[in-house]
């Protein structure tokens, strides 16, 4: 009899009745939950790759999801534009209090001023299809309305940074490098139509003489302030998607890359999207609010054997080599060898506050094994454990039908996933999900 290793549809449909058994009732925001506190998910990588078989899950809307983080991005444009709808509800609720308040003031106005032969506009709000459609069709309403503020993507890819500014300038080439050059006010007080700041030194060779005259939008920082006349010392930070991404803020999605190349056994290999500070200008405060990865060194005998199995996936040897044969030749031949065999394996632990059971936590799942996938591959190195620390643990009282018959289904085995192309530092990678093999899908309403 074949042994099952899909581990993981058994630990999630034990948790579902773990709060079917334990769960206190609770009247929460956006509806009434049975909850448990202080659950954990454990996933061993080698097994397979971490989406549910017990049910149907959406795929594309988790690719497209972490992308979307990955990306930087906030405004849900870009998930509507593919395919992916489980943000439009967020998104809706604020543009609907907001439209709904102003349509209440101007219709009490125009009640009061009856008179009043120019009455205040007072438009309904759209209804959520109305709004999505318009979302798809109408950029300036996308870029209005369809930004979610400071959330996930932002704060991995942007960490204390900005979004827009008014100053704008000129690229422009001196005998000292690149500037800014701008005037205003400012400049007509010093007697001249046009000042220039230099561009910091970390930025000064993404230019060539082609930019020169560029408009250019930018950010002055201030690095210190002269000791006579206290006027700031600056340098310029341009704000343009061609020559900077990611805004004056940390990136920490490239420092963690940097870090797991440079000093892998580090501590701090973290990021983190709870920022204090901005947790009022977001939609809605992250539910996973940090991940940490954890690297170790991989045995002679480990190296070995992923040197094996790479050989044999590539018909090249049929036979299986041993570490016993000669320790000294293998060392030696693996580290000549082209075929770049990983040092060290990585797990990924994300901590998460608020745990949606039936729907969000199969897609966080999904979602963290595919990040800690990519991750391995951009420092070549072996995905091993994926842990989730769970926070409030909750099922909606309109999803014990869908949980029930989740729970009565018997697992297949899990799916393998191959990545063909990568590159985490732009957001963007291509794969392939082989053998998914799952029962139908199991249809439960969203609570935003």
């Amino acid at each position: 009899m074949k042994v099952m290793s899909n581990k993981l549809d058994k630990q999630y449909t034990d948790l579902l009745q773990d709060i079917l058994d334990n769960g206190v009732n609770k009247q929460t925001r956006n509806g009434e939950v049975l909850s448990v506190f202080g659950r954990q998910i454990r996933h061993d990588m080698k097994t397979g790759f971490p989406l549910l078989t017990t049910k149907k899950m959406a795929w594309k809307s988790i690719v497209t999801e972490l992308l979307w983080f990955l990306r930087g991005d906030t405004n849900i444009k870009f998930l509507v534009d593919n395919g992916c709808h489980i943000w439009d509800g967020d998104a809706y609720k604020n543009y609907d209090n907001i439209q709904s308040t102003h349509h209440a003031i101007n219709e009490a106005r125009n009640m009061v001023n009856m008179m009043d032969s120019k009455p205040l506009e007072s438009t309904k709000p759209l209804t959520q299809e109305e709004f999505i459609n318009k979302i798809k069709t109408d950029d300036e309403f996308a870029n209005k309305w369809g930004s979610l503020g400071k959330i996930y993507g932002y704060q991995w890819r942007n960490w204390g940074g900005w979004t827009d500014t008014k100053q704008t300038g000129f690229l422009h080439k001196t005998d000292n490098g690149w500037t800014v050059k701008w005037s205003d006010l400012h400049s007509f007080a010093h007697g001249t139509e046009w000042l220039t700041t230099p561009i910091q030194n970390s930025d000064q060779s993404l230019y060539s003489d082609e930019d020169e005259g560029k408009k250019v939008y930018y950010k002055n920082i201030t690095l210190s302030y002269d000791e006579k006349s206290f006027f700031p010392i600056q340098v310029a930070k341009v704000i343009d998607n061609k020559f900077d991404k990611y805004v004056g803020g940390t990136d920490q999605i490239q420092n963690l890359i940097n870090d797991l190349k440079t000093n892998p056994d580090s501590r701090r290999l973290m990021v983190s999207a709870w920022n204090v500070g901005e947790l009022d200008q977001m939609v809605l405060p992250p539910c996973h609010y940090g991940f940490q990865v954890y690297t170790r060194e991989l045995s002679l005998e480990e190296r070995v054997n992923i040197f094996n199995s790479k050989m044999i996936s590539q018909g090249i040897r049929t036979q299986i080599a041993t570490v016993d044969v000669d320790e000294s030749y293998w060392r030696k031949s693996l580290e000549e060898t082209k075929h770049d065999i990983p040092t060290r394996a990585i797990s990924l632990m994300w901590n998460q506050r608020s745990v949606d059971t039936f729907l969000g936590l199969p897609f966080n799942i999904a979602s963290y094994g595919l990040l800690l996938i990519l991750i391995a591959r951009e420092v070549n190195m072996i995905p091993e454990n994926l842990i989730g620390n769970l926070g409030d643990t909750h099922l909606y009282l309109n999803h014990l039908e869908q949980a029930e018959e989740q729970m009565s289904r018997e697992p297949f085995e899990l799916p393998k996933i191959e990545i063909l192309e990568s590159n985490l530092s732009e957001g963007e990678f291509e794969f392939n999900l082989v053998g998914y093999q799952s029962y139908s899908q199991i249809k439960a309403p969203l609570s935003n």
